[in-house]
């Protein structure tokens, strides 16, 4: 495998799925693109791969105090399955 940076995108959602969906799937505004810059994401790659998991319906503008982004309901089941693959034991094979 290349040792290539993963894309912005792929981070968040890989924060989301590992942590932020067990801790209510809710971060500020401003704490997400602080968050990725501790990942080496820059600002505008950050601000510009939140825009589009906006665009695709994967988070949602929330304000719980402050404004936020929150996992949409739609992309759950598309996070459980992910954990299923990831985390499951695979099925045995069958003998013939």
């Amino acid at each position: 495998m290349a040792d290539r940076p993963l894309r912005p995108s792929s981070l968040i959602n890989t924060v989301y799925g590992a942590f932020l969906r067990r801790l209510g799937g809710w971060i500020s505004v401003a704490d997400l693109p602080t968050l990725m810059a501790e990942l080496d994401v820059d600002g505008p790659a950050a601000r510009s791969a939140i825009s589009r998991l906006k665009k695709k319906g994967v988070l949602e503008p929330e304000r719980r105090g402050a404004t936020g982004y929150l996992l949409s309901p739609g992309a759950h089941p598309v996070f459980d399955e992910g954990d299923r693959r990831i985390f499951g034991s695979p099925e045995p094979a069958k003998l013939k």
